[in-house]
């Protein structure tokens, strides 16, 4: 009957240590929850502090960094080191051309609509200042078609 009533009944102090582990798993979870809690404020002062710093100098740092490429590339550029540099010298080039072939229309066109209103009274030898400018850019037409026709003739090779 002993043996019976023991396996029933687990013995008082066994409740005590289970109640104690309990406690201490308890208090073990809500220190854990401290400590998260902790590292979470110390996250978010962190971050508070890194958004100061880059809403204070980050202007300034980006200007900085745009200014040293800008003037890396651009120095390499000018001492013939840069791999980009015959890249940048054809595109330029063509878009160039291709804007001074648009000019050429736009100056020519003036000569055929309006003709009265580049000549004094006619004469070809008077020109209005209108007629001035259409004659000045037949020259920088005529010197940009000259420059364009070296474009591709062969480079010694370095």
């Amino acid at each position: 009957s002993v043996l019976r009533s023991s396996l029933r009944q687990p013995p008082r102090h066994t409740d005590r240590r289970r109640r104690l582990a309990e406690v201490r798993i308890l208090r073990g979870i809500r220190h854990e929850r401290g400590v998260r809690r902790q590292i979470s404020v110390r996250l978010d002062q962190a971050d508070a502090a890194l958004v100061r710093f880059m809403a204070e100098h980050g202007l300034r740092l980006l200007r900085l960094a745009i200014a040293i490429v800008y003037l890396w590339f651009g120095g390499l550029k000018l001492i013939g080191a840069s791999p980009a540099g015959e890249l940048v010298v054809k595109t330029a080039l063509l878009y160039t051309l291709l804007l001074l072939w648009l000019q050429i229309a736009g100056t020519f066109q003036i000569f055929f609509l309006l003709p009265q209103e580049l000549f004094q009274r006619g004469n070809p030898l008077l020109p209005t200042l209108e007629g001035q400018y259409a004659l000045k850019n037949i020259v920088l037409i005529t010197a940009g078609l000259v420059i364009g026709s070296t474009v591709r003739r062969a480079r010694p090779q370095e």
